[in-house]
């Protein structure tokens, strides 16, 4: 099983949220499940982006924003599918609606539908003042263990 697919069937069985995922680049953004609520199908993680992301102007690179946004449409989709199984991203689409500048953020990302092989997703990220700076929808590709 994938390490933070680990985590989150462990967070859901003990109900240990917030905490921090696992992974290196969740790891480096100091990523946190902030909530998962199975049953409206929704997840909130929080990331603390330093400066080491930004580039001129002391703005975020939107790379970093995008990952994060993709990051928690990915933990949503390996949250409820079966141990073992895998999830890709197929498409990312992100629109950045304001400058993004060093600090907390938190994305929330919800189903749009939920297929057997494909999960299609959206999600926001806020900035700490709870303004949102994007948005993003993806395609998650669910992949069966060999």
């Amino acid at each position: 099983m994938d390490i933070e697919q680990t985590y989150l069937k462990n967070a859901i069985a003990t109900n240990n949220i917030p905490s921090r995922f696992h992974s290196p680049f969740a790891k480096q953004l100091d990523a946190t499940l902030i909530s998962l609520d199975l049953d409206n199908s929704s997840i909130t993680c929080a990331f603390t982006v330093s400066g080491e992301y930004l580039h001129g102007g002391g703005v975020v690179q939107g790379g970093i924003i995008a990952s994060m946004l993709d990051f928690a449409m990915a933990m949503l989709s390996l949250a409820t599918i079966e141990d073992d199984y895998l999830v890709a991203t197929t498409d990312l689409h992100t629109q950045f609606l304001k400058p993004a500048m060093p600090g907390r953020f938190t994305a929330t990302a919800i189903f749009t539908r939920k297929g057997r092989t494909a999960h299609f997703c959206k999600a926001d990220i806020e900035n700490s003042g709870g303004i949102v700076v994007a948005t993003a929808i993806a395609t998650n590709m669910i992949i069966a263990p060999k």
